[in-house]
């Protein structure tokens, strides 16, 4: 099944810090690291881009308990936010695979921005994108 390297035109409020992306990686072959770019375009025709990436290849099978303090960055250089696994009953049909969240801050927050585009590059797949507003704007740290 083919899908899309490269997503335009997602609309993004005026002003935003930061985006936070939740992506995971297809495991076909363990040695591939995802990066995903992240382009800001502003309203006055600029663009920024941003490139995540997630360092060092996979093992197999995935460590289940890959970051167990919690800590903001995992190993890899990105957040583990869901590591999940196919049971049928009590049996493992497939290893843990983790969901990544990692933030791609704004390079010129004061810009007014336009849109974003994600372009794939080494394998990743994208599920949701957060944006956070200015921190001053809002009562709540920023959140919109």
């Amino acid at each position: 099944q083919a899908f899309a390297d490269r997503v335009d035109g997602i609309p993004l409020p005026a002003h935003a810090d930061a985006l936070d992306v939740l992506f995971g990686e297809y495991p076909k072959d363990f040695a591939i690291q995802p990066q995903l770019d992240v382009i800001f375009h502003y309203r006055d025709g600029g663009e920024r881009r941003v490139e995540l990436g997630v360092r060092g290849s996979m093992p197999y099978p995935f460590p289940a308990d890959a970051d167990p303090l919690g800590e903001a960055e995992s190993w890899r250089g990105a957040r583990i936010a869901w590591l999940g696994d196919r049971r049928l009953g009590p049996s493992l049909v497939t290893p843990p695979m983790p969901i990544y969240m990692m933030r791609a801050a704004n390079p010129e927050p004061a810009r007014e921005l336009a849109t974003l585009s994600l372009v794939a590059r080494l394998a990743p797949y994208v599920l949701a994108v957060t944006v956070e507003g200015p921190a001053q704007a809002e009562g709540d740290g920023g959140r919109p």
